[in-house]
């Protein structure tokens, strides 16, 4: 019969070290990154991601949604019946976003990612 032990709620993280100090052990990676909404329009993010051996690395992305732009347009009171057909049941989001390693030749340095994606509210 193997071992067996007994982790609790929190495992291996130490909540001052890791999540107040923002410092990883030999058992826990550290991911972080924020987000900064512009109207619900533009969508700026930057993350980054440290993690065992020699993995670690930065994201930076922009996002651009479509109902945030007509909620604008509705507010500045451009009146249409197509713009009210669109907001209610569609939205179109753009998202791009680039790794940055601090190796020169990891496979993964300026891999750059970006999606289109359409949303049909029913």
């Amino acid at each position: 019969m193997g071992n067996s032990y007994y982790r609790d709620l929190f495992g291996d993280v130490d909540f001052f070290k890791n999540i107040v100090q923002g410092r990883r052990t030999e058992t826990i990676d550290l991911s972080q990154g924020w987000q900064l909404e512009i109207a619900e329009i533009v969508f700026i993010r930057s993350g980054s991601f440290v993690g065992t051996g020699n993995r670690s690395f930065s994201t930076e992305g922009l996002g651009l949604r479509l109902s945030g732009i007509i909620k604008f347009l509705q507010d500045v009171k451009v009146e249409s019946n197509e713009l009210s057909y669109i907001a209610k049941h569609f939205d179109i989001r753009y998202d791009q976003s680039e790794f940055k390693t601090n190796e020169a030749y990891d496979p993964l340095d300026k891999t750059k990612f970006s999606s289109l994606s359409l949303f049909i509210k029913l």
